[in-house]
Order: structure tokens, then C-alpha cells, then sequence
């Protein structure tokens, strides 16, 4: 018998509903929902929405679906009038790109590894695929799927998507796996909303951001509010990384060296366990072409030669560190990496932001200049019920992932 054709005792079993709803906020905002195939301009305008809901930023982002799939466009109106724009991710992925890609979730919980498995096994090795749809953007950690108008409360929110996710499983093609990505904030309310439509929230690992302090004016004064085993440990750091040199490069300079940035970039996604999209040059092409209050690219160098790279994207009163490329030799000998996440704390304090979001991954060295973890919540169903069923089991019964939190700065 295949799992398509489980019993109505099975589906009742393995059912990721509450079974009791009791609680729950009823709320109807009357929409208007279209999708669209490409950014449009006069909707997706950076002023509204920031720079990961702009025209520019979408257009990069664009040139990255490749082989793997394409990104939709949802756009939701109230009496003609747009109160939301999102921008989702379709992949079509068989068992060789699953293999290719890595990782499908990014906790190592042993439901997601167990669930990963099931999944690829099903595939087989026949020319079977599974079609995904990720509502929120592979590349950055953030609630980056849907962007709102100012005005809109969280309930009208939660009832924007509800209904969307809703619309798409009704007027779109099937999708295997719905994934809502990065949705901010962690509640038992939300996620008993979410579960009334099947969803499990899944173990994610946490975002790493660090405050600002309005009264560092430069990196000295960052380095001076630390107590001294991590004051001694930054200087080190940078005295280690002392012969390389670190420039900040126009989009002429990264189109004269796009070759050598990919190969380093290569370098890291391929170390990486969580690879869900992996991107082109034309992104790092486009990006460097957004203003230089949007977007930073730094180069090192070592005696001449491009040895790594690391981006930043600002967006308004926050920075978010981004892709990086580096060779793993300097790294060991030089400290690269770490000297990496210093300088992003340098071009954040001179960009005078107040939030620098550091993304998952590398949690523990990430907590030692200053970053702590945020959870944000992402929630996952699958079209088959019985999977479904034990996605929502497994899910509810694993530990998250254990590491140690620093605390590099003076207690007052």
C-alpha cells in the first residue's frame, strides 16, 4: 500500500491539528491575492518594504533559481489598495540535487536528519521529484518572505498568511513540502494558528544578532567594553591577521575578479551543511551595483592575492552579514574568519546601525564578539498526511542542539 493511500484512521492518527482549538484569535481580513512570475517595480520599492523587498535586491536574487526551480511572486490587496508583496522560492528537487544541496533544514535534531532520510528514500533512484515551495529567502535569515505596509497589525498579518498559504495550496500546483521561513517571534499562540492548517513548527537553529551600543563611535570603543579575556582574544585575533588587507570594492573591481570570488565562495558552500541554494555570479555581479549605503563587499588580500571576501547588506537601522568566500589555509593561519566577524562589527558601528544580524551557523565563535541567538519560527507541512503525522511526532520530541553561549562583554 503506498502512503497516498493511508486510511481515514491513519490520517486521523497522524493528524498535526490541536485537538482542541481553544484559544484561538478568529480573525477574516478581506484580501485580494495575485502571483506574479517577475518583480514588479512600482510594488517592490525599497522606501516600503526595505532593501530585501526591493526591485533591485529581487532582480539579483532572481538570477539565482537556476535549474533548481523559479521564485513567485505574491502580491495582496485590500479594495485595490496593496497592504503586502512577498517573494517565494519554487525548487523541483530529485535524489541526485537532494544530495547535491546537502542538508534540507538546518538544525541537526535527529527528527530532521530521520525526516531528510524518509524523504530521499521515497525518491529512490528512479527520476521521482519533489516539488518545494519556501515562502521566505534561502540566502538571509529573516521574516523576508512577505513584507507588510507599516499599518498592518500581527493579527492581520498572521490572517494575510493564513489565507495565502491557503490560496496557494488550492490554486497552484501541488507542492510535497510548503516551508514558511523566519517568521518573527516564537508564541504558543502562533503556533496553535499555524498547526489548525497542519503546519509543524520545526527545529531551526537560532539567528545570532548583537546590539549596537549608541555610544561606540568606533571599533576601540567595542574592544574597550569587553572584559579582558575577550579584549585580549579580539587584539590577538587581529594581530594574527596583520599582513592582510582589507578593501572595500566597487562593482568594477568584483566584475575584474568575479572568477576568483566564486572559487572562494565555492570553498565555503561546499564545507557548508545547510546549502539549500547555491548562487551564481550574477548575483554577486548585482548586488555590487546596489548603493554603497546598501550593500558592501570587502576584499582580502593577502601579499596581492584575493584570499576571501565577506558582504554585508544594510537595511535601514540594521546590517546583516552575508555571503563570504575564503581560502581555508589563511583561514587556519591568519584567523580569517574571526577577523572577518570584527570587521563586520567595525562596518556596522561606522554605518551607525543599531542591529547586526550575523545569521545561523558558527554559533559559539559568533557568540564571542558579541552575538546572541534569536529564534525565529518556521513551519513546514507536507502535501503526504502520513508524513506529515510523523514530521509533527518527531518534531515534538527532539532536544535542540547544544552549544555554549559567550558573554564577551563587562557586566555593569
Amino acid at each position: 500500500m503506498t502512503l497516498n493511500k493511508v486510511g481515514k484512521k491513519a490520517r486521523t492518527l497522524f493528524n498535526c491539528s490541536p485537538n482542541q482549538e481553544s484559544g484561538a484569535v478568529e480573525f477574516h481580513l478581506p484580501i485580494e491575492i495575485k502571483v506574479a512570475d517577475f518583480p514588479d517595480p512600482s510594488i517592490y520599492d525599497v522606501d516600503v518594504f526595505g532593501i530585501y523587498g526591493s526591485y533591485a535586491y529581487l532582480v539579483a536574487l532572481s538570477k539565482t533559481s537556476g535549474e533548481f526551480g523559479k521564485f513567485i511572486y505574491p502580491q495582496i490587496f485590500i479594495d485595490g489598495k496593496l497592504i503586502a508583496a512577498g517573494c517565494f522560492q519554487e525548487l523541483h528537487l530529485n535524489r541526485e540535487k537532494l544530495n547535491e544541496l546537502g542538508r534540507l533544514f538546518s538544525a541537526d535534531s535527529s527528527w530532521t536528519i530521520k525526516l531528510e532520510s524518509l524523504l530521499k528514500g521515497l525518491l529512490g533512484a528512479k527520476s521521482k521529484s519533489l516539488k518545494v515551495l519556501i515562502a521566505g529567502n534561502c540566502q538571509v535569515s529573516g521574516p523576508y518572505g512577505l513584507f507588510f505596509i507599516e499599518t498592518l497589525t500581527e493579527k492581520q498579518q498572521l490572517s494575510v498568511w493564513q489565507q495565502l498559504i491557503q490560496f496557494i495550496e488550492s490554486e497552484l500546483d501541488p507542492y510535497s513540502i510548503l516551508l514558511v521561513k523566519d517568521l518573527n517571534g516564537k508564541s504558543d499562540q502562533m503556533d496553535l494558528l499555524w498547526r489548525r492548517d497542519n503546519f509543524t513548527s520545526t527545529q531551526a537553529l537560532p539567528v545570532m544578532q548583537m546590539q549596537i551600543m549608541p555610544q561606540w563611535e568606533s571599533f576601540s570603543d567595542y574592544i574597550a567594553a569587553m572584559g579582558s579575556k575577550y579584549r585580549i582574544r579580539a587584539k590577538a585575533a587581529r594581530k594574527k591577521g596583520r599582513e592582510l588587507v582589507v578593501q572595500r570594492w566597487n562593482s568594477q573591481q568584483v566584475a575584474e575578479h568575479i572568477n576568483d570570488i566564486m572559487n572562494l565562495y565555492q570553498q565555503v558552500y561546499q564545507r557548508a551543511r545547510f546549502r539549500l541554494q547555491k548562487v551564481n555570479e550574477d548575483y554577486f555581479l548585482n548586488l555590487s551595483m546596489l548603493e554603497s549605503d546598501k550593500f558592501i563587499f570587502n576584499a582580502w588580500l593577502q601579499n596581492g592575492q584575493l584570499v576571501g571576501f565577506s558582504t554585508m547588506l544594510l537595511d535601514q537601522k540594521r546590517a546583516d552579514a552575508h555571503l563570504i568566500g575564503l581560502n581555508y589555509d589563511t583561514n587556519k593561519s591568519h584567523s580569517l574568519y574571526l577577523n572577518m566577524l570584527y570587521q563586520y562589527v567595525e562596518d556596522a558601528i561606522l554605518s551607525r546601525v543599531e542591529l547586526l544580524d550575523l545569521g545561523r551557523t558558527a554559533m559559539e565563535i559568533k557568540s564571542t564578539v558579541g552575538a546572541i541567538p534569536v529564534d525565529l519560527s518556521v513551519y513546514m507541512k507536507l502535501k503526504n498526511p502520513l508524513l506529515n503525522g510523523l514530521a509533527c511526532m518527531m518534531a515534538g520530541s527532539t532536544a535542540p542542539e547544544t552549544w555554549i553561549q559567550r558573554h564577551p562583554f563587562r557586566q555593569n
